[in-house]
């Protein structure tokens, strides 16, 4: 037969399978995932039956043309094979346009025949439909029962219909090509299998049931950490592969089995969460050099996790927020070195080993030579000079402490003012005497010495005015505030001072 071009259609409960035969072999096979239970489902909605009475009721309307069941509310239904008919017409012809459709599918055109069985065909037209559908004549289109298998001696005692063909069918293969089982153990569990072929631990495995990739260890949970504002996934480890032995040896999936061998498969271990470093992930970052005024300075690499301070060997947790970087800006160096690099940063010298801020002295920043400001970025080596924008004299810095390097008073003489004065203040830095109109340079240490003072006289003025004596005077007055004194008369400011020549 299978020399014909004929579509042999099995319509059980679930599915309809279909298999194509031409030229003395079965060229296709095919499903639909409909079939006799989609008939059911219709009539039990229609006369309200659970599925299991109108599959009875269906086949008793089919075998004996009537029949009478009893809804779910109590209620007796009588059905005749017409109403059935016509009730069913619709999924029939649904199931019908199906199997017609998959047929042509496997087998690009029409067959010559169509032969149907299992219990499904028995659904009223279904025949006449396939039959419709395919462009066959009604008579090319059978539903075949058990009495047309030829290699059975008594027929009488078997059942007939076409509900029986597929069972009888695999009965007659087992038969004339018996099966041989052979068993294996399982991780100490009995299996049996077909031994058609060769038989490897592979299939031992399927036939228990076991999904090898099951066996395999879970690869670690990753973590998810924030890197210098990039997100940043972290693998974890991978698990390891299932160990597998025979009869106590390692073994492979592929290798062959014998009767009663013991086969086990032990889960491989589970990957672990990551053990990375801050360094594993950014590498070994080296350090900046940079000179301030003319000083080297050296700042290492800046480790942050979760806004607190830890080395490159810190190992990095699930939702950490790390930071690793090197500073930038000149503001970021100076900050890691921990000078004062504000613009109004105060101007700082010590006196006599105390601390003094001139903070009416503003810094400027130098890079290079070139003004910079604090976010100005950096360069390797790049030198930065700290330094006040106007020379800081010692002048400025007596004031700032209201000490004077002169004791000063201001009298008159002859009618005009005059300023007397004498040194107050010895000041060094290191071994040098400082003028007033020196600079002074910032963090400069500075020793002042108080110089013990005397009284102004009379003849002291001389020192501070151009005085030429009359070449017509030979005699003289001195006086202080009208009165007449000596040279050597003390005074103190405010003093009107004269010198009359007679």
């Amino acid at each position: 037969m299978r020399r014909l071009n004929v579509a042999l259609i099995d319509i059980g409960a679930g599915t309809s399978d279909l298999a194509i035969s031409n030229n003395g072999t079965i060229v296709a096979y095919g499903m639909v995932p409909v079939a006799g239970d989609e008939i059911t489902e219709k009539v039990s909605d229609h006369f309200l039956l659970d599925f299991k009475k109108a599959e009875q009721l269906k086949r008793k309307v089919v075998d004996e043309k009537s029949a009478t069941v009893e809804d779910i509310l109590g209620f007796e239904v009588d059905v005749t094979f017409d109403e059935l008919v016509s009730i069913i017409d619709e999924r029939v012809d649904h199931l019908a346009k199906l199997l017609a459709d998959k047929v042509r599918e496997l087998n690009n055109k029409s067959p010559q025949a169509i032969m149907l069985i299992g219990g499904g065909s028995l659904t009223p037209k279904i025949d006449e439909k396939l039959a419709r559908y395919l462009d066959l004549p009604p008579n090319r289109v059978a539903v075949r029962g058990s009495d047309a298998i030829h290699f059975i001696d008594n027929k009488d005692l078997i059942p007939s219909g076409p509900d029986f063909v597929t069972p009888i069918g695999i009965a007659i293969s087992a038969t004339e090509n018996p099966f041989q089982y052979m068993n294996v153990f399982v991780n100490d569990k009995s299996t049996f299998l077909f031994a058609m072929d060769e038989l490897t631990i592979g299939n031992c495995l399927i036939q228990a049931g076991i999904d090898l990739h099951d066996y395999y260890g879970k690869i670690g949970l990753a973590y998810f950490a924030t890197i210098n504002g990039k997100q940043v996934t972290i693998p974890g480890s991978y698990g390891r592969e299932p160990s597998i032995t025979v009869n106590g040896q390692v073994a492979i999936v592929d290798q062959l089995v014998g009767e009663n061998d013991r086969i086990t498969i032990i889960k491989g271990e589970d990957g672990k969460s990551p053990s990375m470093s801050i360094k594993d992930i950014v590498g070994d970052l080296p350090a900046f050099n940079g000179y301030v005024n003319g000083e080297l300075k050296i700042v290492h690499p800046t480790y942050l996790a979760n806004n607190k301070k830890v080395n490159a060997n810190y190992t990095i947790q699930d939702k950490d927020v790390i930071i690793a970087k090197l500073p930038e800006t000149i503001g970021e160096f100076l900050s890691e070195l921990k000078i004062d690099y504000k613009q109004t940063s105060p101007f700082r010298v010590y006196i006599n080993r105390l601390s003094v801020e001139i903070t009416e002295a503003k810094s400027k920043l130098l890079l290079n030579g070139k003004e910079a400001t604090v976010n100005t970025p950096l360069h390797e080596g790049a030198q930065i000079e700290l330094s006040p924008d106007e020379a800081i004299t010692l002048k400025k810095v007596l004031d700032k402490i209201d000490e004077n390097f002169f004791n000063k008073i201001q009298v008159t003489f002859n009618g005009k003012a005059v300023t007397l004065q004498q040194r107050a203040l010895h000041i060094k830095r290191k071994d040098l005497e400082l003028k007033l109109d020196d600079v002074i340079k910032q963090d400069d240490e500075l020793i002042i010495e108080h110089l013990p003072q005397r009284n102004f006289i009379f003849q002291d003025v001389f020192r501070f005015i151009d005085f030429k004596v009359p070449s017509t005077g030979e005699t003289y007055r001195i006086l202080c505030n009208d009165e007449d004194v000596s040279f050597h008369h003390e005074i103190k400011a405010g003093d009107r001072l004269s010198l009359i020549f007679d």
